[in-house]
């Protein structure tokens, strides 16, 4: 069940950006193909050879909870999907997006622990990148990026009396670092974070913006800094605060921030960071984005709103533009479930 576990696969290294990732080893790598982080043609892929799949065992089925792994059988063939929906639970739609009792599928699952979590996509690896895709908000910024590249300012403690290096041109409070996001799809236009699904490579389809996305990285300071960092949702922006003490990796995803509306972040620029205190260096910025559920433009949308009756679960597969799983075949009897999956 790609991406969160894999069949026979091979692993891809654009030459040009050197990010990696899996495909399935049906997958036909055509010479149209683009990496999806940079845009670059097939020609600079790096391919591997036949890796072998991952080794799970099952259990039998003694209990089950939402966002477990189980196995199923269909048309002669096991096959591995993740339990959404237990008996008593509705599931219905928003636009096309998958709800269950009122809840978004993912964000429901990221409130339980599973032993087989749910998988997020790198979008951006900033260290990756000669051309960054982050850029001050303000002209006149703190914010330099270094030949290591990596982001420093240093803006002065302001109420602790030391001078700004800059002067009071610039406010700190709007001086935010921003990521703005451009789709290799449409010749680097703004754009968007899209659900492109890098394993597809060979799969065209209509790609729909993600909101649910995580920003990771190391900050470093020589004093005690907050390091603030603003996330765009459709449902309502939301911020992080974290205390810098030293070099501290972080990651902030929408889960764990709090609604905030004082954002500099849109569609197009998701996300944004700014700091309360005298300096920090950041490096290693990665965006990320959560697997989203959805129906397909082609699925039946009539059978919704359902209520799932007693005995009875709805699963779905993380590759979600191509699974098939209970958008397809519909609920399946508990009964029938030949184990459950702990990785």
């Amino acid at each position: 069940m790609a991406p969160s576990l894999w069949a026979a696969h091979r692993s891809i290294t654009c030459n040009q950006c050197q990010s990696d990732w899996k495909v399935d080893a049906d997958v036909s790598i055509s010479a149209s193909c683009i990496c999806p982080y940079c845009g670059s043609s097939r020609d600079t892929f790096e391919i591997s050879k036949l890796l072998i799949p991952n080794v799970v065992q099952s259990r039998p089925v003694t209990d089950l909870r939402i966002g477990q792994l189980v196995v199923i059988k269909k048309n002669g063939r096991q096959h591995v999907k993740r339990l959404v929906g237990l008996p008593g639970d509705e599931v219905t739609l928003d636009g096309l997006r998958l709800l269950i009792n009122g809840e978004r599928v993912e964000d429901r699952l990221t409130q339980v622990p599973s032993t087989v979590p749910l998988p997020y996509f790198v979008v951006d690896q900033d260290s990756k990148r000669q051309q960054t895709h982050w850029e001050p908000l303000l002209e006149r910024s703190h914010w330099n990026r270094s030949a290591q590249r990596q982001w420093i300012a240093n803006v002065g403690l302001g109420e602790s009396g030391v001078s700004d290096p800059i002067g009071d041109e610039v406010d700190r409070n709007d001086d935010w670092l921003c990521y703005s996001h451009r789709s290799v799809h449409d010749f680097d236009q703004p754009s968007p974070i899209l659900d492109d699904y890098p394993g597809n490579l060979d799969l065209q389809r209509k790609l729909f913006p993600v909101d649910r996305l995580s920003l990771k990285g190391v900050a470093e300071s020589s004093d005690p800094i907050k390091l603030i960092i603003g996330l765009w949702s459709k449902q309502g922006n939301r911020a992080a605060e974290i205390q810098i003490d030293g070099k501290t990796p972080f990651r902030i995803d929408f889960a764990t921030a709090e609604p905030n509306e004082g954002l500099p972040v849109t569609p197009q620029r998701p996300i944004a960071i700014r700091i309360k205190g005298a300096d920090v260096r950041l490096s290693g910025l990665q965006v990320d984005r959560l697997v989203e559920y959805r129906l397909r433009p082609a699925d039946d949308q009539a059978i919704y709103p359902q209520t799932i009756p007693a005995k009875f679960v709805f699963v779905l597969g993380d590759n979600v533009p191509v699974s098939v799983d209970s958008r397809d075949y519909g609920l399946v009897s508990i009964e029938t479930l030949m184990g459950v999956i702990d990785r």
